[in-house]
This record gives structure tokens, C-alpha cells and sequence, in this order.
């Protein structure tokens, strides 16, 4: 969805790139934001996310879990399931 980008360099000299995660765009990221500390979403946890809507969120959610975890996002709309498929 065209997010921004920031890059930070590493100790080692690598560098790695994080996306930016819009709390206007997105409820959750409002929430951790807002101050909410227990969200229970860590590398390798496995979510349920219902509601994907546009995946936004799901795309963020997926990042924090990484490879060892699993989002399993539903949306209901024909749409906008629809739209999630193409992207996946």
C-alpha cells in the first residue's frame, strides 16, 4: 500500500529495513501506540486475525510472526477476500 521505508544500519554494518506501520491506517498498530502492552503477537505465534479487510494489518502482523509463525486472516466481504487472494 506504498508504505514508507526506514532503513537503520546495524553494529555490524548491515543494514535492514523496517516499514513504517500507519496507526491511521491500521487499529492494532492505533492500539500499541495508544499503549496497549499485551497483544500476545511474537515471533512464531500462530493468529487468527479476523476481519483483513485490505491486508494491511494482516501484512504488518505477518512481519512480527515471521517464518516460524502463521496468520490465518478471514474477511468476510466478497471483495475484499477477493482482493486478498490476488495479493497472496
Amino acid at each position: 500500500y506504498n508504505e514508507k521505508r526506514i532503513s537503520v544500519q546495524n553494529e555490524d554494518g548491515t543494514k535492514v529495513e523496517y516499514r513504517v506501520w500507519n496507526p491511521f491506517r491500521s487499529k492494532l498498530a492505533a492500539a500499541i501506540l495508544g499503549g496497549v502492552d499485551n497483544i500476545w503477537i511474537k515471533p512464531g505465534a500462530k493468529v487468527l486475525y479476523l476481519g483483513a479487510a485490505s491486508g494491511t494489518t494482516v501484512s504488518h502482523v505477518s512481519d512480527l510472526v515471521g517464518p516460524e509463525g502463521c496468520v490465518y486472516a478471514v474477511e468476510f466481504s466478497h471483495r475484499s477476500g477477493r482482493d486478498l487472494v490476488n495479493m497472496a
